[in-house]
């Protein structure tokens, strides 16, 4: 099971050495989690850096990808096919991840025109916010995704749904379900992460579900 905990403002180090495949960081001002990429510049290298990105322009996003060697790329609005090619042409050795709110199986409709570009989709809850609301959706909906793109299982997952989580893997059974995104459930305030709750989930997650 692959673990992404977004969200990561100065604590990327600790978050390094947990286990966990990406470590998210929202570059989204309006965000209560907000990180500038300055800010991480100065923080430890890792691999596995994924910059949060909000409607920005492809310019912006190319640059800091570069600047900061970003393991993937996460876009969280309505970014188009066409923005999201243009985005994968440039960055031809970055993952281009492609969140989506979910609140009825309607959400699932047409994602296969962004087959050929994105290698991985968050599947959060539609809320006010473009992500980080920290509610979950019905997962079932998820047993009508037919597409070939892998996903994350997102939105206000926290630490005592390890055996919800792996039920779903056993009832829903996809093949494309790759693991899971965590943020506000594991925070003492945003921002900031739990790092035992964190440490005790990610490996009970992975030697489990």
């Amino acid at each position: 099971m692959k673990v992404k905990v977004c969200g990561i403002t100065n604590q990327t180090a600790i978050i390094d050495s947990l286990g966990i495949d990406y470590i998210g960081h929202i570059f989204w001002e309006p965000s209560k989690r907000y990180v500038s990429p300055e800010q991480i510049a100065l923080q430890p290298t890792n691999n596995k850096r994924v910059g949060v990105f909000v409607d920005e322009s492809i310019e912006t996003v190319i640059k800091i990808a570069k600047k900061l060697h970003l393991k993937g790329i996460q876009l969280h609005a309505n970014e188009d096919a066409k923005y999201i090619q243009q985005l994968k042409v440039e960055l031809t050795n970055t993952l281009i991840i492609k969140a989506v709110a979910i609140a009825t199986k309607d959400d699932l409709v047409h994602l296969d025109r962004f087959d050929e570009w994105v290698d991985l989709f968050i599947f959060d809850t539609k809320g006010r916010l473009p992500g980080g609301n920290g509610t979950q959706f019905d997962w079932n909906i998820l047993s009508d995704y037919k597409d070939a793109t892998p996903f994350l299982l997102s939105g206000g997952i926290g630490p005592d749904d390890i055996d919800a989580i792996r039920n779903f893997k056993k009832q829903i059974n996809h093949p494309q379900f790759l693991g899971v995104d965590l943020n506000s459930k594991f925070e003492d305030s945003p921002g900031v992460k739990n790092v035992e709750k964190l440490t005790n989930f990610v490996s009970s997650l992975k030697s489990e579900a």
